[in-house]
């Protein structure tokens, strides 16, 4: 980070300049990533008159021999005007090792802003994160809340109620780390399921963790242990983060009834959203593991968010051919390291 600043400090100035800003925006994340081959930068934009309108953090990384990637994952707050003061930014970026500077936009696809950003000479590009996710609203009472919930959603959290189940948050102790990697192993095994590794969880568990960013919580049926989730927080937002359950005999609802408590949780703390993650495209769920997950989250919130696509500002020529072939670059560096490189 730039002159290495303090947690409240950095943090502080991005929950000043982006709303509802992601935690890959937060000072955690940075110092999660450090030492992964990406070199964390937080930059303060300001506008001509000086005055800060954009903290945005940054990780740059050499790509495949073309030139350095500078990649700013997951910034909010982005208005036309802010474009303009990006494009500044990155047009000082221009010349010696720099490929591209590529921004991933964390709001709602909005015309006029993907409008600003080709005005501005960016180009659309592969997006590394998630672009649809389902966003539940924390600040309705608990009754409208419920109310809110698709009718199987509710059909389902009252029959796990009644079903003897017992959800706790919990401390990321290794009994409990051990038990999580397990179910997470289990549910990556019997839906396919993207996980990253062993290690990469671990440590972003441990680093939020100790941020006060993270927690942890458990679903028990008569003492066994069924589901579990990793929860990470940032300013008045809330992100489900990792999990996984194992499926019954009675088929019990356990995730919903950990859900809820979760929102539940998170609304007494004063949180205003709780982002369930990745959903597939609405215009075309394919069958299997993402089709179950879509009817899952859309139980809580029928609306799924879209995002903006992802944009590149070119810093040399050798961005087109990143451009065009990233995906392969991508697909041969997962087959090679059995990771993924974003």
């Amino acid at each position: 980070m730039t002159g290495s600043p303090s947690p409240e400090s950095w943090n502080d100035a991005v929950l000043h300049t982006q709303h509802h800003p992601h935690f890959m925006q937060s000072l955690a994340w940075a110092q999660f990533k450090t030492g992964s081959g990406w070199e964390p930068s937080g930059q303060h934009l300001t506008n001509d008159s000086g005055e800060e309108v954009l903290a945005v953090q940054e990780f740059t990384r050499p790509a495949f021999g073309l030139g350095n990637l500078i990649h700013a994952p997951r910034v909010s707050g982005i208005t036309p005007e802010k474009v303009k003061v990006l494009t500044e930014h990155a047009k000082k970026l221009r010349g010696g090792k720099n490929l591209a500077y590529k921004i991933e936009t964390y709001q709602q696809t909005d015309p006029e802003l993907i409008a600003a950003y080709k005005s501005n000479g960016w180009v659309e590009a592969y997006p590394s994160q998630y672009q649809w996710s389902v966003t539940v609203d924390l600040t309705p009472d608990e009754d409208t809340m419920f109310a809110n919930f698709g009718p199987k959603a509710r059909n389902h959290l009252r029959f796990a109620m009644k079903a003897d189940i017992e959800v706790n948050r919990v401390p990321f102790e290794e009994k409990n780390i051990v038990q999580l990697l397990e179910l997470v192993g289990g549910t990556k095994d019997r839906s396919g399921a993207f996980f990253r590794s062993e290690d990469y969880l671990r440590k972003a568990w441990g680093t939020f963790d100790e941020a006060g960013q993270a927690r942890l919580y458990t679903a028990h049926h008569e003492g066994t242990l069924i589901a579990a989730a990793v929860v990470f927080t940032f300013g008045k937002k809330a992100w489900y983060k990792d999990g996984g359950s194992i499926r019954t005999q009675k088929r019990l609802p356990a995730p919903h009834l950990m859900q809820w408590t979760i929102m539940r949780d998170l609304k007494a703390e004063g949180f205003e959203a709780y982002d369930l993650g990745n959903v597939p495209d609405p215009e075309n769920i394919t069958a299997g593991a993402m089709e179950g997950l879509w009817h899952f989250k859309t139980g809580f919130n029928s609306t799924v968010d879209t995002y903006m696509p992802a944009f590149e500002y070119p810093l040399n020529s050798k961005q087109k051919l990143w451009n065009t072939f990233e995906t392969k670059f991508l697909g041969l560096y997962s087959r090679l390291r059995k990771d993924y490189w974003y």
